[in-house]
């Protein structure tokens, strides 16, 4: 033992010290004569702890937001992507709610993309379901969810260039057995959007204890909701300028039900209204092809799901 700093308050000794914890496992009797001159000295309590104990909303070189088996829970969610949505850090994507999404649900970290981020499954890189190695995480069922860890901050340093947005670890209960049933339903304030689920998990230990199978099942159905249900959506808006002022002004798509062509080969020409063909191509329009212009857009929002 290495005495590094003592002072005197009050009659009592008080001392920061040093200790080994070599020294305390070899020398038993020492710690027994420490107990035995409490009755002359104020007593001292020795607490030795595991400081390497992984708890990464304690203690941590970066911020690590942490979503309890708890929280997950009162969220009553039918899909994963929603567990995060409560963290300011998660962007909104093109998940299985949107009209351009193609069912998946992925994570967008810092708004910084998908494919920037990094999703793994008990500390283990998963394979992603498309190309560019995004992971769709409807394949994470929330009632095997025990927590889930968000990292933002320096997080390629460590997980490489797939992590520059950062990090989303998803920890599995590697321990649940018996049989879980779950059901649940919603609808919108409108009457509209009714959507309900029916799971069953169930899990078993075997080989005394030392592995664990668990297996889950899950229905779920969601009626859809256009935009032309809620009249703030069903303009399309697009960003301009007017007066040196960011404004939003009635816009549309270039794709129209009349169809286009666009072909570099039509730029510079005239059609038959004698009206030159810039890069939006020939429009099809009512009263015969012309050239197409930003007043063609068409509004599809209306026909857009939400």
């Amino acid at each position: 033992m290495k005495q590094v700093t003592s002072f005197q308050d009050s009659g009592r000794l008080y001392g920061v010290s040093t200790i080994a914890l070599a020294a305390l496992l070899a020398c038993p009797a020492a710690a027994q004569q420490a107990a035995g001159d409490a009755g002359t000295a104020a007593a001292a309590e020795i607490v030795v702890t595991g400081s390497r104990i992984p708890h990464p909303d304690v203690e941590s070189n970066s911020p690590v937001s942490v979503v309890s088996a708890e929280a997950i829970k009162l969220t009553a969610t039918n899909e994963t992507d929603r567990v995060l949505d409560m963290l300011p850090q998660v962007a909104g994507s093109t998940g299985a709610g949107s009209n351009l999404g193609s069912g998946a649900a992925t994570v967008n970290l810092r708004n910084l993309g998908a494919v920037r981020t990094l999703v793994l499954i008990n500390g283990r890189r998963v394979v992603g379901s498309s190309p560019d190695g995004v992971v769709d995480i409807n394949m994470i069922p929330p009632a095997l969810l025990e927590r889930v860890d968000v990292l933002t901050g320096g997080a390629s340093a460590v997980y490489g260039s797939d992590a520059m947005a950062g990090v989303v670890n998803f920890v599995l209960k590697d321990n649940f057995t018996g049989i879980q049933l779950g059901a649940n339903s919603g609808i919108s304030d409108r009457g509209d959007a009714r959507n309900y689920q029916f799971d069953i998990t169930a899990g078993t230990n075997f080989a005394g204890g030392r592995g664990n199978v668990a297996v889950y099942a899950s229905y779920y159905n969601r009626d859809p909701v256009y935009a032309a249900a809620r009249d703030y959506a069903t303009r399309y808006l697009v960003d301009a300028t007017q007066n040196g002022v960011g404004v939003l002004v009635p816009g549309g798509n270039a794709t129209t039900p009349q169809g286009t062509i666009i072909a570099p080969g039509l730029v510079g020409k005239q059609d038959q209204f004698g009206n030159p063909i810039g890069t939006g191509g020939v429009f099809f329009a009512p009263g015969g092809w012309r050239a197409y212009t930003g007043a063609d857009a068409y509004n599809d929002k209306p026909y857009s799901y939400i």
